[in-house]
């Protein structure tokens, strides 16, 4: 008799090991597909991000383009003065 009562806790034990086993792949399907669509909204919101700093990068510098050539206009101009005199 011993032998069944082992025979029946090892099937419960066995049972109970595949539930588990279930639940914890459950979880890390369920995990894994979490952190795949949060990187995946990490990267296209970086993405927007990266966009627009260079977009304003590039705004920027036209900006600091357009203001030397102003200065360098002016001072052209000065130096023709200058010269007249």
């Amino acid at each position: 008799m011993p032998l069944t009562r082992d025979l029946k806790l090892e099937k419960i034990l066995a049972k109970e090991q595949k539930k588990a086993q279930k639940q914890l792949t459950k979880q890390l399907k369920e995990t894994t597909s979490a952190l795949g669509t949060k990187a995946s909204a990490a990267r296209k919101s970086f993405e927007h991000k990266l966009e627009e700093t260079l977009s304003s990068a590039s705004y920027k510098a036209d900006d600091v383009l357009k203001a030397m050539e102003e200065k360098l206009e002016s001072l052209r101009e000065a130096n023709a003065k200058l010269q007249k005199k």
